[in-house]
């Protein structure tokens, strides 16, 4: 039997918020200001079978995970909390020397992109708890004497990054329509500024 919030069916498998049964509405980003988060680039992962080559596509997600502050990560990187969020800007600072106030703080509906049928739960990789990440990677957890080094090293950081930061994944990077995005104030305030997809409908003539 599915769930419901705010009027919307939600299935059994949808994400919770942190530390409740409560169906995730809202998760974090930080954007680089050249929005190039939002842009879609084809990636060989998405044509993986995820059962077939399990092996691969869990190695795929590690890598991204782990070394997103350095390689453009196939996967659209968000945080349940703003917390995890603004970590991920702090990470930005030290990687590619981008300030964290330099840095879109965004707000996006995960629901109202689900009610809209652009993502459904197989588009969410959820890693913001410890159970939920090792379950996942389970099957690279059993076989690690068959993983390089640099691949338990890229396992490791998944382990520990996804569950400290409330990490999730949407598939796919470039995913995410502007109109679903709102630009906060400073993220220790949170607070709503403007809806991104609409500052583009006046910049650019950006239709949802």
């Amino acid at each position: 039997m599915d769930l419901s919030l705010h009027g919307i069916n939600i299935p059994r498998n949808w994400p919770t918020e942190v530390g409740t049964d409560v169906p995730l509405r809202y998760v974090w980003h930080s954007c680089r200001t050249d929005l190039r988060d939002l842009l879609y680039t084809k990636h060989e992962l998405e044509d993986l079978d995820r059962v077939n080559q399990q092996t691969r596509w869990l190695k795929g997600i590690a890598a991204a995970v782990a070394d997103n502050s350095t390689t453009p990560s196939p996967f659209f990187h968000v945080s349940k909390t703003s917390k995890g969020a603004y970590y991920f800007a702090e990470c930005g600072q030290r990687f590619r020397g981008e300030h964290p106030d330099d840095q879109i703080f965004a707000q996006i509906d995960l629901l109202a992109m689900y009610q809209d049928g652009i993502i459904g739960p197989e588009s969410l990789i959820d890693i913001s708890t410890h159970e939920a990440v090792r379950t996942l990677f389970w099957p690279l957890l059993e076989d690690q004497h068959n993983l390089s080094k640099a691949e338990q090293h890229q396992l490791h950081k998944v382990l520990l990054r996804g569950p400290r930061d409330h990490e999730m994944l949407l598939c796919w990077r470039g995913c995410v329509d502007p109109h679903y995005i709102n630009m906060m104030t400073q993220p220790r305030l949170c607070t709503v500024a403007c809806n991104l997809g609409t500052i583009l409908e006046r910049i650019r003539g950006i239709d949802k």
